[in-house]
């Protein structure tokens, strides 16, 4: 043997796949196995290398489709165009499958993230990001369910916003605005305490102080209503 004789140094089979990948990302059709292994410059694999490269991509789960010598490439959703990925989106939602995982689509077709933004700022997809296991879930946004809010009211709901505070900064709040805080009567206890109250007058007690509270909520809508709504001018 020659000491200036190259030896040939056996395929990187994973490499191999991955450059398949690649290829066939582009053409999306199914294309003879052999013609792959050429456009990759693989002219000089032995029978034994090319039934290696076969086997794993039949065990891999690599979205390689090979079937009598042709191979394709199958990604995980069929979508190709910004249509059909609302298409796709739009079944799951009509299916009741929920949503679907954005990095999924991602081998779809390039440019498919551009399109999912485009989706998102048209008003017909939800993108929810989940913070914990870092991904984003797509959801379709049927478009007759859309409620257009006024933004000053918005503005409002947001300035007047009192979650989270205690009753005492809600009494505050509501005296600020001008609105009464809320009161319930209690109602007065009998002195015959050596009887325990049947459950018929605890229902009464319950259904009055019900009443009440009804009462008051309604009082403070009505109230609210005249400060915050304009008289429509009279025809």
């Amino acid at each position: 043997m020659s000491l200036t004789s190259k030896r040939r140094m056996p395929p990187n089979i994973g490499l191999v796949i991955h450059n398949m990948q690649e290829i066939l990302k582009i053409s999306r059709t199914a294309v003879p196995f052999q013609q792959v292994l050429n456009e990759l410059e693989l002219h000089e694999l032995s029978s034994n290398e090319i039934s290696k490269i076969r086997n794993e991509i039949q065990a891999r789960n690599c979205k390689l489709l090979l079937e009598d010598d042709y191979i394709q490439f199958q990604p995980t959703y069929d979508v190709r165009n910004k249509q059909d990925l609302l298409n796709l989106i739009k079944e799951f939602d009509a299916k009741g499958l929920g949503g679907i995982i954005l990095d999924e689509l991602e081998d779809s077709y390039e440019g498919v993230r551009s399109d999912v933004c485009d989706l998102v700022d048209k008003n017909l997809v939800y993108k929810l990001e989940n913070k914990a296991q870092r991904f984003s879930v797509l959801f379709y946004k049927d478009p007759k369910y859309h409620v257009n809010i006024d933004k000053a009211i918005s503005e409002k709901w947001r300035l007047e916003s009192i979650s989270g505070k205690p009753d005492k900064e809600i009494k505050q709040e509501l005296l600020k605005k001008g609105k009464q805080p809320l009161r319930i009567q209690k109602a007065k206890e009998e002195r015959t305490t050596h009887m325990p109250k049947s459950k018929t007058s605890r229902r009464k007690q319950a259904e009055k102080r019900s009443k009440l509270l009804q009462e008051n909520v309604e009082q403070m809508i009505h109230a609210s209503k005249k400060t915050t709504l304009k008289k429509e001018p009279s025809t």
